[in-house]
């Protein structure tokens, strides 16, 4: 009996000791799983900026898309002037691609465009057609991404604003550093069992990437969507709202960032989900929060039909760490820096004091610039650390 006596305390012994260690291996690895709340995520205020193109050098009316070249230059697209201006570091523009018109290579209106090594590619969503270029403003072919996912023809008379506001990019095509595309058609179906479909220039498929998350819903439902804002949940018709970014560490995989939920999923080119994260809450996104819903009960009080985007991030641009960047759809604007396995790790938040700051941006790595556009139709360079 002694010996067994022994033998049970010295196991009840052992379990405490084990159970003990638990708790502190859970506390470490808790503490040490990343920021969770905006109190913990390390925040800077950029207020410093340079104007690198001021509405004095009557080059731009309404930019609306911005990217840094390999070449240094900058590349931005021009609402009102509907071409692509490459402009040289003196604010010389020294080339253009694409202009006015429904023949080949030529634009109606522009959602996104991409630049690789070789190529760079324009997709004019009003016409469902990616245009290629060559570095020197050459065209070289089209995809008609309309035939592909069976879409109406082009409207005769194209909807333009002079208003500069970010392009839309949930669920529109995504060019590849290889130069294949990413279609969706989560915008042009009631039954969706992905949302991608990776595909070579020549159509060819490649794989399906993208969960469609639970509770999405692809076809508008007025009284589904009233009911969800009055329980105050992500619209069902929201919840798949995605857009992607390749990244820069590796040309394989890819972000796609769930804009209204609001989560990231990594995934390589065969469609394997790598991982996925919750954002975590912030007081801006939180503001966000409370703005849509407010508007939204508004909007469908005079009429069930109106609404509003729910929209917390507008674009993004990964490093060559694999970190992710992330600009909010707010005024003023923040930058959301994310590490390589999509833990929230810094926020920047851009002051301007004069005009408005648009959602628009880019990111100059080399010169460790954020690189912005104003309601002035201006580009800024705000300089930081990353």
């Amino acid at each position: 009996m002694q010996t067994n006596f022994v033998q049970i305390k010295n196991s009840h012994m052992a379990f405490k000791y084990f159970f003990s260690l638990l708790v502190v291996l859970y506390v470490i690895t808790g503490c040490s799983s990343g920021p969770t709340t905006s109190n913990e995520i390390e925040t800077t205020v950029l207020e410093n900026f340079e104007t690198v193109i001021s509405l004095e050098d009557n080059v731009l009316a309404t930019p609306t898309l911005i990217r840094k070249g390999i070449n240094s230059n900058l590349y931005i697209y021009d609402d009102a002037q509907t071409k692509i201006l490459e402009v040289d570091n003196n604010g010389n523009v020294v080339n253009e691609f694409g202009q006015p018109g429904r023949g080949p290579g030529e634009l109606l209106l522009v959602n996104n465009f991409f630049l690789t090594d070789n190529h760079l590619y324009i997709v004019d969503y009003i016409q469902y057609f990616i245009h290629q270029y060559n570095y020197n403003g050459q065209f070289l072919s089209s995809m008609d991404y309309g035939d592909k996912l069976g879409l109406p023809m082009a409207p005769a008379a194209p909807f333009s604003s002079s208003e500069i506001r970010p392009k839309d990019i949930n669920n529109q095509p995504f060019v590849t550093q290889d130069g294949n595309v990413m279609l969706s058609n989560a915008k042009f179906s009631d039954s969706v069992q992905y949302i991608y479909e990776l595909i070579d220039w020549n159509g060819n498929h490649i794989s399906e990437i993208g969960t469609v998350p639970e509770g999405s819903t692809f076809v508008i439902d007025n009284e589904k969507l009233q009911s969800d804002v009055s329980d105050r949940v992500v619209p069902s018709l929201y919840r798949s709202n995605v857009f992607v970014i390749n990244d820069n560490s590796n040309l394989n995989e890819y972000f796609l960032v769930y804009s209204a939920l609001p989560k990231i999923s990594k995934y390589n080119s065969s469609g394997e989900n790598l991982w996925t994260v919750e954002i975590p809450k912030t007081q801006e996104l939180d503001s966000l929060t409370t703005n849509f819903f407010e508007i939204m009960e508004r909007l469908q009080q005079a009429d069930p039909r109106n609404r509003i985007d729910l929209k917390y991030y507008t674009s993004g641009i990964s490093n060559s760490n694999g970190e992710l960047f992330l600009i909010t759809n707010t005024n003023p604007a923040w930058i959301h820096h994310f590490n390589a396995v999509g833990s929230l790790i810094h926020r920047y938040k851009l002051i301007s004091e004069d005009v408005e700051i648009k959602p628009i941006f880019d990111i100059d790595f080399e010169q460790k610039r954020i690189l912005v556009v104003t309601e002035d139709a201006e580009i800024r360079s705000y300089p930081f650390l990353n």
